[in-house]
């Protein structure tokens, strides 16, 4: 069995490369723009971000090889059209690639992308979403839909206040609230990232180095992010009952994924309060000096404090062992 997976993978390969070489010579023949600047940055933040789940360059390849090969079927002629664009077709293939390439992903490595949430991540991304709704003017009640945003919001952000503040146990109902609410502001800032991007059309439509490396940054984040942002996208669509699922047990199999990645384990009440204070600190400093686009800035606190977190952590453990070794 192993045998014949390997001898596939090299059919697979061979097929890959000669394909590759064709649209080589016909993109320089016609000289077409295989791969946009923008696009190419997001997919090495998607790549990044795979290696950083998987810890296997090569599972990644594998995932890779196979989504390309998939991407492949845009140059399959269309029915009823009798002119063959195959410039048309190369221009597709990069996004098609990107697709094909995050739900491979998401399907061979669903438990490690479903990040394992605590009441610390949820008041990181509610924080965060306050601020995002600050930006966009919607934390108001100026509007109905405004203030049912705000109501909603606020109700949820002190949900997980209080149970980052307090000893409250997290019972399957409460980690189940905390999931789905720190699921969905992922996927709105996520979706609002991408539109984000979607306006800058060219690289070559902005002058100076400044806005070209904002834009790199937003681009490269957003690939970290795409892959939390489909998989998100996934657990808020399983939420909604399928008619085809007459006994509900991909309904039911997506609840126990939200409350099963929720960890029961409480956060200290001082990392909490330095959580608020680290976002309050850079998100009130990006308002005031405006360096970089709001976006950009919540995916930068929220990839960094984790890890600022973290070695804070290793070295009060190495002082106090210190410590103790000195005693």
């Amino acid at each position: 069995m192993k045998q014949l997976l390997n001898i596939g993978i090299k059919i697979i390969g061979i097929i890959c490369l000669i394909a590759t070489i064709i649209i080589a010579i016909i993109a320089y023949t016609h000289k077409i723009e295989i791969l946009p600047t923008y696009l190419a940055i997001i997919f090495c933040g998607i790549l990044f971000e795979s290696y950083r789940i998987s810890k296997e360059s090569k599972s990644i390849l594998y995932v890779l090889l196979c989504a390309y090969f998939i991407s492949l079927i845009v140059f399959f002629p269309n029915e009823g059209k009798g002119v063959y664009h195959f410039e048309e077709k190369i221009k597709r293939l990069p996004y098609v690639l990107c697709f094909s390439y995050l739900i491979i992903l998401i399907a061979s490595h669903k438990k490690r992308i479903i990040p394992r949430l605590t009441e610390g991540v949820t008041l990181l991304l509610s924080v965060s979403f306050i601020y995002w709704l600050l930006s966009k003017q919607l934390l108001n009640f100026e509007t109905w839909y405004s203030s049912i945003i705000t109501i909603v919001t606020l109700l949820f952000s002190l949900i997980s206040v209080i149970n980052g503040l307090l000893l409250v146990k997290l019972s399957k109902l409460n980690r189940l609230i905390l999931s789905v609410w720190s699921t969905i502001i992922v996927f709105v800032i996520g979706v609002d990232n991408f539109i984000d991007l979607m306006n800058y059309v060219s690289f070559d439509d902005h002058n100076g180095f400044s806005d070209t490396f904002k834009i790199a940054i937003q681009g490269f984040l957003f690939g970290m992010s795409s892959i939390y942002l489909v998989q998100n996208f996934f657990l808020l669509l399983l939420l909604v009952p399928s008619k085809e699922d007459k006994d509900n047990i991909l309904f039911y199999e997506n609840i126990g994924d939200h409350y099963g990645r929720y960890s029961e384990s409480q956060v200290k009440r001082l990392f909490s309060i330095f959580c608020i204070i680290y976002c309050f600190v850079f998100f009130y400093l990006n308002y005031k000096i405006k360096i970089l686009p709001v976006n950009t800035i919540i995916w930068i606190v929220t990839f960094t404090f984790p890890v600022i977190l973290s070695i804070m952590i290793k070295i009060k453990d190495k002082i106090r062992k210190s410590k103790s070794i000195d005693f």
